[in-house]
């Protein structure tokens, strides 16, 4: 069995507030990364990887927008989609930085209500709203808009005024966000929230637009992931597709095939990253060591895993390391702390 990991941010520097989250012990970790064989390709995000290695093109955009919408049970037809996630933009001296919508966490109700005052408002430009999961909102458009976006979850916590979208038509977009953020500060849901200690649904963040892309396949037999464009791509393309266990464990106990091409997504390190708690951080890091690191290496030693790839991605360089059980009694290679692969 080969089983790749998707690990995002998994060796990201430590931040310049002095908050780093490499001085955990993670020997499992080390030894797999001091026995493997890197290789460094290009920076990218986990939604291109994840389209690129099921062999979606790029349009203006990573179409994002209709894959996780047909997993939200929706039939994107020929229309143009863009992802229009809630947010809360909070400012802060001179800059409004951008929250993502996992910590503002509206429920149905409210994303329904929230959604339908956008529609009422917005059904003169043919523009039409969907809250199909409370997290995850979409909008139509009839004819694909020159743009290029930023996906929301690489720049939570960030200054909003560096990833708007760009390309020939974003100062239209600009505005009609503006317009968006007018309609949301007054409806009754943000003055409930409000009056609750509730972060406001102030905003939305359009990202990851495109139309009903072809997914030609790929190198994989299983996908496990909790992650909706993960899911949607696997089973597009006819590739079994589990929801993320909490262990590599219970991934091995639920294959029986040794000639499997496994594929586990681990966004955990993306969100704490990009989160203001270096303890978050820190915890993240311990429980991948200890439910995925350390048992993934006892598979390799006892040759029940054949191959291992760990994927890690990262802003400015992005590596592969791959490893297979001979690899690991390759001695004469050091083992490092996390820093120094950071």
């Amino acid at each position: 069995m080969h089983c790749t990991l998707l690990a995002p941010d998994l060796l990201r520097k430590p931040d310049p507030d002095g908050l780093p989250n490499h001085d955990v012990h993670t020997p499992a970790l080390a030894r797999l990364l001091a026995r493997a064989r890197c290789t460094t390709f290009d920076a990218v995000s986990m939604e291109p990887w994840l389209c690129e290695a099921f062999g979606v093109a790029r349009q203006h955009d990573w179409p994002v927008a209709p894959l996780t919408l047909m997993h939200d049970g929706v039939d994107p037809g020929n229309a143009y989609w863009l992802r229009c996630d809630p947010v809360h933009l909070r400012p802060q001296r001179n800059q409004l930085l951008l929250t993502n919508n996992s910590e503002v966490a509206p429920t149905m109700d409210e994303a329904q209500s929230l959604v339908a005052t956008l529609n009422a408002h917005f059904a003169p430009d043919d523009l039409a709203f969907r809250a199909p999961c409370p997290t995850r909102w979409y909008l139509r458009i009839e004819h694909a808009p020159a743009l290029t976006t930023q996906a929301l979850p690489e720049i939570a916590g960030g200054n909003v005024e560096r990833y708007l979208p760009a390309g020939n038509e974003s100062l239209q977009w600009h505005r009609k966000l503006n317009e968006i953020q007018m309609v949301l500060h007054a409806h009754p849901v943000n003055q409930a929230r409000e009056t609750t200690g509730q972060p406001a649904i102030n905003s939305v963040w359009l990202w990851g637009g495109g139309v009903t892309p072809v997914v030609d396949g790929g190198r994989f037999t299983d996908v496990w992931s909790d992650e909706a464009l993960a899911l949607s791509l696997a089973i597009r393309s006819g590739v079994r597709a589990h929801q993320l266990p909490e262990n590599a464990m219970s991934l091995f106990d639920a294959t029986s095939s040794d000639n499997r091409q496994q594929l586990a997504v681990l966004p955990q390190l993306r969100t704490a990253a990009r989160h203001p708690s270096a303890d978050l951080r820190r915890a993240t890091l311990s429980a991948l060591e200890k439910h995925w690191f350390a048992p993934l290496l006892s598979a390799l030693n006892h040759r029940r895993l054949e191959r291992l790839s760990i994927v890690v991605l990262d802003i400015k360089r992005c590596r592969r390391y791959d490893i297979s059980s001979g690899n690991l009694w390759k001695f004469w290679r050091p083992i490092r702390t996390l820093r120094h692969y950071a």
